[in-house]
Order: structure tokens, then sequence, then C-alpha cells
């Protein structure tokens, strides 16, 4: 479900939290430039410290609507 060069989904396993906070941000930036009404950010379960730091950064960014689990739990699915 890609439009243009803009993927629909995000995958941050194995990146530090503060990384993955930055490539969730410039991510929703691009997919909403391009129209994408739907994403989804792969994040692992692990410990569930890059988990909690993308959905901390989907919680504050203006551009999203609503953010669900998904992949039990290992994955985010974010309504722009």
């Amino acid at each position: 479900m890609a439009r243009g060069d803009v993927s629909d989904e995000l995958d941050v396993r194995g990146r530090t939290a503060q990384d993955a906070r930055e490539a969730v941000r410039a991510f929703v930036d691009e997919a909403a430039l391009a129209g994408l009404p739907t994403v989804r950010v792969v994040h692992g379960r692990g410990t569930g410290a890059v988990r909690k730091a993308v959905r901390e950064e989907l919680d504050q960014h203006p551009l999203v609507q609503t953010r669900e689990s998904d992949s039990a739990d290992g994955a985010t699915v974010v309504q722009l």
C-alpha cells in the first residue's frame, strides 16, 4: 500500500529508543505528505523500550489521529 516512493510501513526493530523516535517522526511526516491514511510501525516486543518510545512519539505527533496495537503488540497501526 505504498504511494509513490513512500512506504506504509516502518521497521524500527534493533534501533535505540531515540533513533526510533526520530525515524517515526520523519516517517509520519512523509506518509502524511504522501497522502497515506494508515501506516504501520514495527517495533517488536523485546524489553518494550522501543515500543514505548514509538508510542510516546506517536501520541505527541500532531498528524496522528489514532493508534492501536497490532501483531501481538509487536507493531502499531497509525491513522493519520
